[in-house]
């Protein structure tokens, strides 16, 4: 055995460039499935901690009904249910139209805030105050230190109406049920007592006085079949509450949504990692073939000296066992160290603050995969062996003859003669130019893809806004009265169109399958921008209804059949006039028009409006405007709510884009690098004689570019025009979970064009880097080495 080992080791010693690369691929390829599986299989014990150690609402019921006698009766009924066990009811302020700042910015964003008061609480407790216990503190939630990058101590002013308060960050907030706005887009903080009366001397916030329902059910009750039957109860129970707006949040769900931009970004890097041992395995094969082509003469040497056909395949196997298992080691190792950076991670995409550490199932199964894959693949490409025979070994491989086509005659060819000596060699080494081929389109694909997320999620978010399924416009207003107030508004010259919602709760049935369903309600359906219709239409009659692909699959329905909908004037038919997706609400959500929401709920209720605002309108300009005339209402600027909410989304795909592109243009240089040194290695001699010959150092460094390019070249258009057409179908495989069955990604020739243009590029100045060693050679030396 140390007999092979003592080959493997000199075997190593004279590929040092085909080490590193393999060295480096496995300790990537190790780090990146590591982290990622790791990531995926801790996600939700990191939720189901929180909601063990903060006594996690399983059912959040927030509305801004009010009266006494509707409020106890709400808590009386929830109470009086057999499968819940505790019951707590809070005072908050749901503000739609705050604004916030940090000590070092004079920019106001503005976002729903839910505020409630710091005091002991059975249910959803909160941290102790950090050395800050005073009127002004605040508890804001996790993921705001995270994204943003507020600290314990920092300055925050938040203004409420025309008056903005100060306040001093006192703690974080890790409530799993509102963790991030994709689930709610609200921010849920905490302040105290004085502070929480403060505010509501000022009249206008007298309508932002909510009550925060929290319910715990006994072990084993389902959150999710809760839902679906709590909200028909209640407003068969107190039909006066479909009249207030109204939040309500199953923990099942709340879960699902808080792990879901880490699961489809996770599962990206996982996939990409998966990509990485397939170049590795590659580069394994070429490795191990091109080293027998280079050293046939020793390996006959070896055979005559009794060395067997099988013990040369365990030296194979040696070789790329070592170093595979020293990357793959190193890999891990940085993964468990990294775990810093992956809190920081995982707290913009989980609102939640990482708290695993070291994961020894999937470092263990990591290694293993990726150890296994590459060892096996030693084993097969040294195979080989067996068609050494030893006096093949001991002639370096002559033959008599080669039948082998020439595609690039010199007598012929009008091609300068670098670029003749650069087409013989590629076609000489088909096999070998395949498998690069195969590796630059698998990058190029991967870089293609990572431009298309970047544009498609960060730069230009309109088909994201279609996928999630939110519909703002640009201005939203709240109020009393807004039907009236929004024909009106129809004939300002700032305001294109009037978008009038309401949303409630629904109990969707068809035969023994019955569900609770969010609706969203719309009196003219037709004007949406963000509806991605899969089948069927919008409804245009007041007995049609709209579901989603996870409703109706759940349903087992289709269009054109019949579902009884229950609301607060009991039950109705109505008919499945289309099917469409969302990824809002985990994909369960359902539509009516307004006529269809007064057939079965006895009226027509407007909760918001939705304002398009005419090319070049501000939002100061039209808030100015509802402002003179309805003084009452409140307005905010949807689209910076909406950037806000997607601030998660874009962090998280920025980064996906980052990484995919450095480790692209690492791998590449890895895999020129080893073609470049092992041309200068194999023809030595011919360079030598090149330069006999006349050949100038330009010159061969030019030949020794070009044999790479065309290959280069070709792979990354190849790999182009397969994102291309694959990109949308990876998009709707990621989200299927949430319904989704059909996307319109965008990919703009320019990126198309850098990812071609920026592959090649750093290619070539790879390559001519690695080709300066041809300046070192000396005719004459190399013509008398033997």
């Amino acid at each position: 055995m140390y007999a092979l080992f003592f080959i493997a080791k000199n075997n190593l010693k004279k590929k040092k460039g085909d080490a590193v690369v393999l060295f480096l691929l496995s300790a990537l390829a190790a780090l990146l499935f590591y982290v990622s599986s790791s990531i995926l299989t801790s996600t939700d014990q990191v939720l189901d901690q929180a909601y063990e150690k903060w006594h996690t609402a399983d059912y959040t019921y927030i509305t801004a009904i009010k009266g006494e006698e509707a409020q106890k009766q709400l808590e009386e009924i929830f109470r009086s249910r057999e499968e819940v066990t505790e019951v707590e009811v809070n005072d908050c302020l749901q503000v739609s139209d705050a604004k916030y700042r940090g000590a070092q910015s004079k920019e106001k964003k503005e976002y729903p805030f839910l505020l409630g008061v710091i005091e002991p609480r059975n249910i959803c407790k909160l941290p102790e105050l950090e050395g800050n216990d005073s009127k002004d503190a605040i508890l804001l939630p996790f993921y705001m230190k995270a994204s943003e990058g507020y600290e314990t101590g920092d300055p925050f002013y938040l203004t409420l109406g025309l008056k903005e308060y100060s306040f001093t960050v006192a703690g974080f907030v890790q409530d799993p049920m509102l963790a991030t706005p994709l689930n709610v887009s609200i921010y849920s903080c905490y302040i105290s007592r004085d502070a929480y009366e403060e505010i509501l001397t000022d009249p206008s916030m007298e309508n932002c006085r909510w009550k925060q329902y929290k319910v715990r059910l006994k072990e084993g009750e389902d959150s999710t079949a809760f839902d679906e039957e709590i909200s028909p109860y209640l407003m068969k129970k107190i039909p006066e509450i479909s009249g207030y707006s109204s939040i309500g949040l199953a923990w099942e769900a709340a879960k699902g949504g808080d792990a879901m931009l880490s699961g489809i970004s996770m599962s990206i890097i996982l996939v990409f990692s998966i990509l990485l041992i397939l170049i590795a395995v590659i580069i394994i094969w070429f490795s191990i073939h091109n080293f027998m082509e280079m050293n046939l003469k020793n390996i006959g040497i070896l055979q005559a000296c009794g060395y067997t056909i099988r013990q040369l395949k365990r030296v194979s196997v040696l070789e790329m066992g070592m170093l595979s298992a020293s990357g793959i080691f190193l890999g891990i190792l940085f993964g468990i160290f990294g775990n810093r950076f992956i809190g920081s991670f995982q707290g913009i995409m989980i609102g939640i603050s990482w708290n695993q550490g070291i994961n020894p199932l999937m470092a263990v199964m990591a290694a293993l995969a990726t150890f296994g894959v590459m060892t096996a693949v030693s084993a097969l490409a040294s195979m080989g062996y067996q068609k050494v025979t030893v006096l093949d070994a001991l002639r370096g491989g002559i033959h008599t003859h080669n039948f082998r086509k020439n595609y690039f005659p010199f007598e012929k060819s009008r091609l300068p003669q670098s670029m003749v000596l650069a087409g013989k060699q590629i076609m000489g080494e088909k096999r070998k130019n395949a498998s690069i081929l195969c590796i630059i389109a698998l990058l190029s694909f991967a870089t293609c893809a990572a431009f298309a997320i970047y544009e498609n999620f960060v730069l230009h978010t309109d088909n994201l806004m279609k996928i999630v399924g939110i519909e703002g416009g640009n201005v939203g207003v709240t109020g009393t009265g807004l039907k009236s107030a929004g024909e009106q508004m129809e004939k300002w010259d700032e305001v294109e169109q009037v978008l009038y919602y309401d949303v409630c709760d629904l109990s969707i049935g068809n035969g023994e399958n019955q569900m609770g369903v969010p609706c969203d309600i719309w009196e003219e359906p037709s004007l949406l921008q963000n509806e991605i219709l899969l089948k069927g239409r919008l409804p245009e009659y007041d007995n049609e209804i709209v579901l989603t692909t996870n409703v109706a699959e759940r349903l087992k329905v289709t269009v054109g059949d019949v579902v009884y909908v229950e609301g607060s004037k009991g039950k109705k038919d109505y008919i499945v006039s289309g099917i469409d997706q969302k990824i809002n609400h985990m994909g369960i959500k359902s539509m009516l028009n307004s006529k269809g929401a007064k057939r079965l709920n006895g009226e027509e209720r407007v909760s918001s409006l939705y304002l398009c605002t005419a090319q070049g309108v501000g939002f100061e300009t039209i808030q100015k405007k509802i402002s003179s005339h309805f003084p009452d209402y409140s307005t905010t600027e949807t689209q910076s709510q909406i950037d806000e909410t997607m601030s998660g989304i874009k962090v998280g795909m920025s980064l996906i884009c980052v990484v995919f592109v450095l480790i692209t243009l690492f791998v590449v240089s890895m895999i020129i690098l080893l073609l470049v040194k092992t041309r200068l290695v194999k023809e030595q001699k011919m360079y030598g004689i090149s330069k006999a010959l006349g050949y100038t150092t330009p010159q061969l460094i030019l030949q020794t570019m070009m044999m790479n390019m065309p290959v280069l070249c070709l792979g990354t258009v190849i790999g182009v025009i397969v994102c291309l057409y694959l990109m949308n179908p990876v998009v709707v495989a990621c989200l299927s979970f949430c319904g989704i069955k059909k996307c319109d990604m965008v990919l703009s020739p320019h990126w198309m064009v850098l990812t071609v243009a920026g592959i090649t590029a750093w290619a070539a100045v790879v390559s001519v880097l690695a080709a300066a060693r041809i300046r070192n050679i000396q005719p004459v030396k190399m013509l008398t080495e033997e």
